[in-house]
């Protein structure tokens, strides 16, 4: 059961935790714990395959959502702040935010480039991008993941 938890853990850690939303001194918290809210399946149960990534996706699209809710909060914060003249908390929230998403620390909020890698960076995971990449690391898709694994030299070589 934990090797197809793990990936799910990892996954929500890199788009910046999983859990419930909060604010700290009126700005979103950056990274968020995870909470396993949603009851998890026994995925070692499953038998048909249809079923288990059926439930495997079913488990999965609560967590995506709500990480993407969650980036699009920072996001609109990120925008919200971009050309105002910040304060104290404010300028350390980006910068706690630029560090969070491994921005070049020589960027500071008073430089253009700053603002626009941010923003390239804080942005919504599309779901299918997601549950391609949760079930190839987990290994729920097997049989996908070679067929994946065997095309790619080929679409890789087509011009």
């Amino acid at each position: 059961m934990l090797k197809f938890f793990f990936p799910l853990v990892m996954f929500c850690v890199l788009l910046t935790g999983c859990g419930e939303s909060s604010t700290e001194n009126g700005l979103p918290k950056i990274q968020r714990h995870f909470s396993d809210a949603n009851e998890r399946p026994d995925f070692s149960g499953f038998t048909d395959s249809r079923a288990k990534k059926t439930a495997f996706f079913d488990y999965l699209a609560p967590i995506v959502q709500a990480e993407n809710q969650h980036i699009l909060t920072l996001r609109s914060t990120l925008q919200r702040l971009s050309g105002a003249d910040l304060n104290d908390n404010e300028r350390q929230w980006l910068l706690k935010l630029a560090k969070h998403y491994k921005l070049d620390e020589k960027l500071t909020p008073e430089q253009d480039a700053f603002w626009a890698a941010l923003l390239e960076r804080v942005d919504v995971v599309p779901a299918s991008l997601a549950r391609a990449t949760t079930s190839l690391v987990s290994g729920v898709m097997s049989e996908v993941a070679a067929w994946c694994l065997k095309s790619v030299p080929t679409v890789l070589t087509m011009k």
